[in-house]
């Protein structure tokens, strides 16, 4: 669904498409033709999306134009949506992290390129880590889901509690390499509160959300004061259903409860750097100004947003999803544009079709000159399937969130010059350490890297908040799903064949001596590990979303089979040695594959974090 989703974005900076001429600048486009323009546009996406209700808001050249509203905040109760109706921002919390940030940067109790630990009082954390690398996610950090969210307030931890207990690992070289951190943002956060004194949240509602004027905002969800807050809903099949509201114990980056109407003034701050009041014009700019990029060509981030070129101007964008609720932020400081839309349930596509679907009738789309440098490189060595850094690798949910929502992209080589992915081809330009690929149709670089050997194995792409690295042979799950499937096959036969030896008195089970001593040991290991796939894979459908809310205990029985598979496995193979020399021909071909099954089903296990509690 990412990969689609991408996909048609990519698709709308990309493609040639015939559109009104009108541009923002010219006096024809009036503040009435804004209006009408995104009234329309947001109309027709509610039912295109099956979207309850929405809310949005467009600025331009220092005014708020419009802030609408359609739709539901609640179906049930037929209560329709009003600027100042609340939603949940998700990921746009992000931002306001980074001004609270920056605040103490000017006021020079933080540096940007400091190790954040000198910061940090309650724990210390293993890797070193900047400011500048957490707010522009080149902190190297693996993604985390798992007991990330909560039903009620008191089953959630403090910030530093919880950081300290779910502290992400840095997978990949720091300021090199973007992945989009949840966690890292979090960390952010929390040397804004350790460094101020002052609660995270209160923090951001008394320095950030006060000052501008943002009375219906607030950084945390409180119960009992819930009456302006849209229910979420989601879409199952084609029907909508309401959803409960969520805690976040990564508040810094996901929490800032908001109104089309109160977000009009924030796009308003960052569009008047002159009137700031709670950053100086130059830290504003800074703000702003592109902090990292793979390569000069291509989009990068400042710090806490995302670079984007539409047709030739230049934009800052974030967006938020937040169990149901979707929103997008959209600013293009040069043209002094801004255009904010959140919605409470449909499809998430909603937020950018409608932000495309109004930016595409502003501008025209401009034609791009087709330059390729050709050299005697061929592009088969930039082939392969690359995967999103956006991943987990050290808890259970390795492999879960690698097959839901890990972005796998695959790059094939058409001829020598040529490269395919996404429908579109892509001419080789230069070999430089950075390669850099033509689209055919426009400007829009694609990037790969090369490791200390030489070799490709990153791929960069434009308006993405991740990199994606290529995938080795044992990386697929594919790898996973056979050598599981075949080894509980033969698992299985093992047990139920041992058992009806049991039954008819053709065996005899013994744990110290004897001479079906082998037998006994690849029979307790192989029904152990039977056991293991069974209830594990019961357990995570019966539990389903509520991972990531708590881990029932259950999981410590669960994984505990699974980690007494490795010493009995060791008796097994210990067994087998020492009597290799009494075996058959025939015992010995097919004990010898079991162990091998058996090590490479322990290796699985291993590379997917399934010994151990790894929770």
């Amino acid at each position: 669904m990412k990969n689609i989703i991408y996909s048609f974005i990519l698709a709308l900076s990309i493609q040639s498409l015939c559109v009104s001429q009108n541009n923002l600048n010219e006096p024809a486009v009036s503040n009435a033709y804004l209006t009408t323009l995104i009234d329309s546009i947001v109309g027709a996406n509610l039912s295109k999306h099956t979207v309850p209700g929405a809310g949005y808001a467009i600025v331009k050249n220092g005014e708020i134009i419009h802030i609408g509203s359609q739709g539901f905040a609640n179906i049930d109760d037929k209560e329709k949506v009003r600027p100042q109706t609340q939603f949940m921002l998700g990921s746009i919390s992000k931002l306001f992290t980074t001004i609270a940030v920056l605040q103490l940067y000017e006021a020079n109790k933080v540096a940007l390129d400091a190790d954040i630990n000198s910061y940090l009082e309650s724990f210390q954390i293993p890797y070193k880590v900047t400011l500048r690398q957490l707010l522009t996610h080149t902190a190297g950090l693996e993604e985390s889901v798992m007991d990330r969210n909560k039903l009620s307030a008191e089953e959630t931890s403090t910030l530093e509690v919880y950081l300290e207990a779910h502290l992400p690992e840095q997978i990949l070289e720091p300021g090199k390499y973007p992945a989009y951190s949840n966690h890292g943002i979090a960390l952010a956060g929390l040397v804004v509160q350790e460094v101020s004194k002052v609660r995270f949240e209160d923090y951001v509602n008394k320095y950030i959300l006060d000052p501008l004027g943002m009375q219906n905002s607030v950084f945390e969800l409180i119960l009992d004061d819930t009456d302006n807050l849209a229910t979420s809903y989601k879409l199952k099949g084609k029907k909508l259903t309401a959803t409960p509201y969520e805690y976040v114990e990564i508040g810094p980056a996901a929490m800032l409860i908001s109104t089309a109407e109160d977000m009009a003034k924030f796009m308003m701050f960052q569009l008047n750097p002159s009137e700031s009041k709670i950053l100086k014009p130059a830290t504003l700019k800074l703000m702003q100004k592109q902090q990292f990029a793979v390569h000069q060509k291509q989009w990068g981030r400042s710090f806490g947003f995302f670079e984007r070129q539409y047709r030739g101007i230049d934009m800052l964008e974030h967006g938020g999803n937040r169990n149901g609720f979707y929103s997008q932020l959209t600013i293009a400081p040069m043209d002094s544009l801004g255009i904010f839309v959140i919605c409470n349930g449909g499809a998430s596509a909603f937020r950018t079709d409608v932000t495309f679907d109004f930016l595409r009738k502003l501008y025209p789309q401009k034609s791009y000159e087709k330059k390729f440098l050709q050299d005697n490189t061929s592009v088969s060595e930039y082939e392969g399937t690359y995967r999103s850094n956006r991943r987990v690798e050290s808890d259970f949910s390795k492999l879960i969130i690698q097959v839901i929502s890990v972005d796998k992209i695959k790059v094939e080589s058409l001829d020598s010059k040529t490269l395919s992915l996404f429908g579109y081809d892509y001419q080789l330009e230069s070999t430089d350490q950075l390669n850099i690929s033509n689209d055919s149709l426009a400007n829009f670089p694609i990037v790969f890297g090369r490791n200390g050997s030489g070799e490709v194995d990153t791929l960069f792409l434009p308006g993405r908040s991740d990199s994606l690295k290529k995938m080795k042979w044992y990386e697929y799950e594919e790898i996973a799903y056979v050598i599981f499937g075949i080894c509980f096959i033969i698992f299985i036969g093992i047990t139920i064949n041992t058992l009806i030896k049991f039954k008819r008195k053709k065996f005899k089970f013994h744990l110290k001596k004897g001479p079906q001593r082998l037998s006994t040991y690849k029979f307790l290991y192989s029904t152990l590990c039977v056991l293991f796939v069974i209830i594990l894979t019961t357990a995570l459908l019966v539990a389903g979303e509520s991972l990531q809310y708590r881990i029932p205990k259950f999981f410590y029985i669960v994984f505990g089979l699974s980690t007494l598979s490795i010493p009995l496995l060791l008796i097994v193979a210990v067994l087998l040695i020492g009597q290799w020399k009494q075996l058959s021909r025939k015992s010995k071909m097919y004990d010898g594959l079991l162990l091998i099954l058996a090590i490479c089903f322990s290796w699985q296990l291993y590379y997917w974090n399934l010994i151990g509690f790894n929770f």
